[in-house]
């Protein structure tokens, strides 16, 4: 038999705050390393020998190009801006794969 429990958040404003303010530095951190994903690809049109940078390239290049700039990113977890990093590549992968099915 299997059993599942459905349970309720009820956040407090702080917690709200803090969830959005994880969220954004998530959408933000995806946004970045999508633009430099698409200057990849638009590079590798004219020189095949670019490489398209993986999850932990961009993290390494968010951490020196883009923390400085934003002190807001140190606000919330290390965690939110390498999973949304992560999921990027993932998609990019299931695109050059063609796994992914048209809408």
């Amino acid at each position: 038999m299997l059993l599942s429990f459905k349970t309720e958040l009820k956040p407090n404003n702080r917690q709200v705050t803090k969830f959005r303010q994880h969220c954004g530095v998530a959408r933000h951190a995806y946004n970045w390393a999508n633009s430099i994903i698409l200057e990849t690809l638009t590079a590798r049109e004219t020189d095949k020998t670019v490489k398209i940078p993986s999850a932990i390239d961009l993290h390494k290049r968010l951490v020196a190009e883009v923390k400085p700039l934003h002190p807001w990113y140190y606000e919330s977890s290390k965690a939110s801006p390498q999973q949304a990093l992560a999921e990027l590549r993932t998609a990019w992968d299931r695109c050059f794969k063609k796994v992914s099915g048209t809408a």
